[in-house]
């Protein structure tokens, strides 16, 4: 599960890489409200530069994408460019489940589990 907090970087670690079939992918994240069906989508680009087992992304809302409180169904995808957010036919690389909390204390409850522990690596 994904905890991302409003108006602030969210740092995830999530496993994309080790599925994916092409050199260099562009990661399309797609974010489904369970509640409303409503769609959200945007590219993120991996912070960690080496193929390990995770790959580590952030994202800040609303800046990055607009979520609103709730559950979402997120998949990832991986795309030869950025240049379109359509997704692909293909099987997405990662399914899990997002939550934007309505509130700070909330949040509080559930910090411990978005907490992503890693390594700095050299370039």
């Amino acid at each position: 599960m994904l905890l991302l907090l409003r108006n602030q970087s969210n740092p995830i670690g999530v496993t994309a890489s080790e599925r994916a079939t092409l050199d260099d992918p562009f990661f399309l994240f797609v974010f489904e409200n369970e509640a409303t069906r409503e769609v959200s989508k945007l590219f993120s680009a991996k912070l960690n530069l080496s193929k390990r087992r995770y790959d580590l992304f952030e994202i800040t809302l609303p800046s990055d994408v607009d979520l609103r409180a709730g559950s979402y169904q997120y998949s990832i995808y991986e795309k030869s460019s950025d240049a379109n957010t359509d997704i692909p036919d293909t099987s997405p690389l990662e399914i899990g489940l997002a939550v934007v909390p309505k509130s700070e204390y909330i949040a509080e409850v559930f910090h411990s589990s978005n907490i992503v522990g890693y390594q700095h690596e050299s370039t």
